[in-house]
């Protein structure tokens, strides 16, 4: 086995790499989140070792692009990057994200109002945990200890526990003091807008 390394070279550059240094049938990425069991590779071989051969999976973004009529952006980062990423030259409207403009057009009265709901004192700090879950343990929210962590963080601080939609109907709810499991709350956005501090290792809230 053998470790590639590149340094600032993003995601994409990262799989080229580990794919070009490969010398196997089976090309198999992950995520950084992932806890893989053991027989995680050998389980992958039993499926595709029946098909093994010079299977080449091409996708062309021109011939999907041109169906399209009009790009939406979430902001101006975002238009620069998506621009280059689909060679975009045409109509492109820079709109917010709308689940998300919450965040920033807020006045104050919609974060008091879900506190309010949640139960959280005015002076209370929410920490919002929201984790990603994992293949091989559906049975917990995620990794962290709770109500250890909210013992931890002592008095004036409330934890928020969020788990992951693929853990709802799995994982025992989390309770403790100081402690509100709030997975089930239907707007993601309202429990960000709620906190002050977020800890999450899930890609999606940190876009959020």
């Amino acid at each position: 086995s053998s470790v590639v390394r590149l340094s600032g070279a993003g995601r994409s550059a990262a799989r080229n790499a580990g794919a070009a240094a490969a010398r196997g049938g089976i090309l198999i990425f992950l995520d950084d989140d992932m806890r893989v069991p053991p027989d995680f590779v050998a389980s992958h071989l039993d499926h595709y070792r029946p098909h093994l051969g010079p299977v080449v999976i091409l996708g062309n973004i021109q011939a999907d692009t041109a169906l399209w009529d009009l790009l939406l952006s979430q902001n101006p980062h975002c238009t620069d990057v998506l621009r280059r990423a689909y060679a975009w030259d045409r109509p492109l409207l820079e709109g917010g994200y709308p689940r998300n403009d919450v965040l920033v057009t807020d006045d104050g009265s919609r974060r008091a109002a879900v506190r309010a709901r949640l139960g959280l004192d005015p002076g209370v700090a929410a920490v919002l945990y929201a984790p990603t879950w994992r293949e091989d343990d559906r049975s917990t929210v995620g990794v962290l200890d709770v109500e250890a962590f909210a013992a931890r963080l002592g008095d004036g601080f409330t934890v928020l526990a969020r788990g992951h939609s693929n853990v709802v109907k799995h994982a025992a709810p989390v309770a403790g003091a100081s402690v509100l499991d709030v997975t089930a709350y239907p707007d993601a956005a309202d429990l960000v807008l709620a906190s002050d501090l977020l800890v999450t290792d899930y890609s999606s809230i940190m876009f959020d």
